[in-house]
C-alpha cells in the first residue's frame, strides 16, 4: 500500500493571526478566573518585549503566559474556561493568514495527509483543524473532574513537537517524502527539520536565526502582500511577491 505524504502545520502565528493561548488566559483573567497578579506579571512581559529590552522578551513574555493558566487551573471552573473558549473560536475562526490557508487547499487537493499541532488548548484547536480540513491534530490537554480541572495537563503540546508527529507519522502510516511543514517559532524548529519542505513562516527572531543557518525558504506576509525568499549566494533573495 502506498504511503501518504503529510503536511503539518503550527497554529497560532502560522494558520491563526492571532494567539489562541495568549486569548485564552486573558479572556479568563477578565473573567476573574485566574488572578491578578499574573496580568500584572504579563503586562508587564508584554511591555518588555515591545520595547525590545531583550533578545528574550518575546519568550519571557509567553512563558507567563504558560504560567499563568498552570498555576491557575485548579481552580479555574470548566464552564468559564468553556465559556471563554467558545467566545474566542466565534470571534476568531475566519481570522486566518491568506498564505497558509492557500497552501492548505492547495495541499488537501493533491491529497496530501493534514496534520495541525498546536501548544493551545485543545478547547481552542479543534474547531479551527475541523474547519480547515486537517486530518490529525494534537493539542493540550486537560483533566476534568466534574466541573473543575484536576490540574493534570494530559496532553503536553507546548514542546517535543517532533515527537508528537513522530507518533501520527507512525500511527497513520505516512511518508516523510515529499512532506511539508509550516511553522514560525523556535517551538517549531524540530518538526520544520523533520521534513523535506520547511516552510519558515513569519519568523521570530530566534526561528529566523535557524532558518538561515540551514537555509530553509522564509515566506513573509504582510497585509495583502506575500514575499517568498530563498537562499542563494550571499543571502537570501526575493523569489517571489504578490497577491494570493
Amino acid at each position: 500500500m502506498k504511503q501518504q505524504k503529510f503536511a503539518v502545520f503550527d497554529i497560532d502565528g502560522t494558520l491563526i493571526r492571532g494567539g489562541l493561548y495568549r486569548q485564552l488566559v486573558l479572556g479568563l483573567i477578565d473573567a476573574g478566573a485566574i488572578p491578578e497578579v499574573h496580568a500584572s506579571i504579563i503586562q508587564q512581559k508584554l511591555l518588555s518585549w515591545k520595547r525590545r529590552e531583550s533578545k528574550d522578551a518575546y519568550d519571557e513574555y509567553e512563558l507567563s503566559l504558560v504560567n499563568a493558566i498552570s498555576r491557575s487551573l485548579a481552580d479555574i471552573p470548566t464552564a468559564v474556561f468553556d465559556e471563554v473558549a467558545s467566545s474566542i473560536v466565534t470571534e476568531e475562526l475566519d481570522h486566518v493568514y491568506t498564505y497558509t490557508r492557500h497552501r492548505l487547499r492547495e495541499l488537501k487537493q493533491a491529497g496530501y495527509f493534514l496534520i495541525a499541532i498546536s501548544g493551545s488548548q485543545q478547547e481552542l484547536v479543534e474547531p479551527f483543524a475541523k474547519k480547515y480540513g486537517f486530518d490529525a491534530w494534537a493539542a493540550q490537554a486537560y483533566e476534568r473532574h466534574g466541573n473543575t480541572f484536576t490540574g493534570t495537563i494530559t496532553a503536553k503540546t507546548y514542546t517535543n513537537k517532533d515527537k508528537i508527529l513522530q507518533g501520527i507519522i507512525d500511527k497513520y502510516g505516512l511518508t516523510l517524502t515529499g512532506s511539508y511543514a509550516f511553522g514560525d517559532s523556535e517551538g517549531d524548529r524540530h518538526i520544520l527539520a523533520m521534513v523535506e519542505h520547511p516552510v519558515v513562516f513569519n519568523p521570530t527572531e530566534k526561528l529566523l536565526e535557524i532558518a538561515k543557518t540551514n537555509g530553509w525558504p522564509i515566506v513573509l506576509e504582510r497585509k495583502s502582500v506575500v514575499f517568498e525568499l530563498e537562499k542563494g549566494e550571499g543571502g537570501y533573495l526575493l523569489a517571489q511577491a504578490g497577491k494570493i
